[in-house]
C-alpha cells in the first residue's frame, strides 16, 4: 500500500516539475517566435519595438505567473481541508 503510494506522489512530483518547467519555458519560446516573426516579415527592430514589445511580454509573463500561484495556493488549501464543503 505504501509502495502505491509512494509511485503515486513520485509521478505527481514529475508532472508538476514538467508543467513548471513548460510554464517557464513558455514565454521565452513566445518571446523568440515573436522577434522571429518580426525579422522574418522584412522589418528591422530598432529600440523602440524592442522596448514595447518585451515590456507587453513581460506584463503578460507577470500575469501567467500569478494565475499559477494562484492555482497552487488554492490547491494546497484544498489539500489542507479535503472534508470542507461548499455548502
Amino acid at each position: 500500500m505504501r509502495d502505491g503510494e509512494l509511485g503515486l506522489l513520485k509521478k505527481k512530483a514529475i508532472i508538476e516539475s514538467i508543467i513548471f518547467f513548460l510554464m517557464e519555458l513558455t514565454p521565452n519560446l513566445i518571446t523568440i517566435a515573436i522577434f522571429g516573426t518580426y525579422i522574418y516579415t522584412g522589418h528591422n527592430i530598432d529600440a523602440k519595438a524592442a522596448f514595447t514589445l518585451v515590456s507587453t511580454l513581460m506584463v503578460l509573463q507577470v500575469f501567467q505567473k500569478s494565475l499559477f500561484l494562484f492555482n497552487n495556493l488554492f490547491r494546497i488549501r484544498l489539500e489542507h481541508f479535503p472534508t470542507l464543503s461548499l455548502q
